[in-house]
This record gives structure tokens, sequence and C-alpha cells, in this order.
């Protein structure tokens, strides 16, 4: 696996990407183990993990080994929070790019400008992978705050604060890129 994927880095990259593979792949399938309770479910999220790790090499080739570590630390974790949510909903695959563009949302549509709704696309990716799941679940599915709640684990009352803060996120994002 290693292989493919320093072909296309510089040696540094590829030296630090071996090393960090190397000194924590076992421990991030143990944590990841943890969460999802499958061995094969882990050892594919790790593999996703360090996909990830490869493509943002350059973001961790500086950092201290306590910074890379915590960064893939925090990438297995949300990848398999990612896992759960859609093992719960019976999804095979993670939500794709088509379904995080909306068409006949009542919320989108008002921004009829083809490259204002990329814009927000763009704005979203940025948005932490929680925030994300939210808006497609809340907004694009319509589902209910008590289906939200379910889904993530929270109570209603805290779906609802998270999902108008994520809006009023948005709007300003969008109100800053108008100016």
């Amino acid at each position: 696996m290693m292989f493919c994927f320093t072909l296309a880095l510089e040696e540094e990259q590829e030296n630090k990407l071996e090393e960090l593979y190397n000194r924590y792949h076992l421990d991030l399938i143990r944590f990841a183990h943890s969460i999802v309770k499958s061995s094969e479910e882990a050892e594919d999220i790790v593999q996703e993990a360090f996909i990830r790790i490869f493509r943002n090499i350059a973001k961790i080739e500086n950092s201290t080994d306590r910074e890379a570590k915590n960064f893939m630390l925090i990438t297995v974790r949300r990848l398999c929070y990612t896992h759960l949510a859609c093992k719960r909903l019976h999804l095979t695959e993670p939500i794709s790019e088509e379904e995080r563009e909306p068409e006949d949302d009542p919320v989108w549509s008002q921004f009829s400008v083809k490259h204002l709704q990329s814009r927000m696309v763009f704005i979203i990716k940025g948005f932490s992978q929680q925030e994300q799941q939210l808006l497609v679940y809340g907004i694009l599915k319509k589902y209910t705050y008590k289906e939200l709640a379910n889904l993530f684990g929270m109570n209603e009352k805290t779906v609802s604060v998270k999902l108008s803060r994520i809006r009023k996120k948005l709007r300003r994002a969008l109100e800053r890129e108008g100016e």
C-alpha cells in the first residue's frame, strides 16, 4: 500500500509518511477498532486516513510527532464517526459531492447564480464534518430534529441550536464574500 502513495511524493515527504505509517499504523487501527468494533472496518478506515494524510502531508511534514499523531487521530476519529453514521442510515458510501450541491431546496433556490452555489459548497467544505453532516441531513434530506438527535447522539435542542449556528455561519461567510 505505501509504495503506491510514495510514488508521487518528494523524498522528504515520502520519508515522513513512511515514518508515520510505521510508527502509528497499529495504534490507529486499535483506536479505530475501539470506536467501530470491527477489525476489518478499522483497517479500512485507517487506510482511508492514510490516503487523506497523503493528500495533506505538506500540512504535517514540519510538525512535531505529537502534532502529527493528533492530526492522524482526529482524521481517524472523524472517519469512524462518518462510517458509523452511514452505517446507521444503511448507506454504503459517504455522501457524494452531488448530494452536497442541492438543486430544489428552497434555502438554496434564492441563490440562482451557479457560481454562488459553488462558492457555498466551497465554504461548507471548510466546515467541520459534523456541521456538514447536519446541513446535509437537516436541510437537504429534511430530517426532523428528533431524527437528527438520534443519528448524532444529541438532544433535539442541541441539534436545533447547532443548525441555527451553521446557517448563521454560512450567511456571514457569504456576506463577507460580497463585501
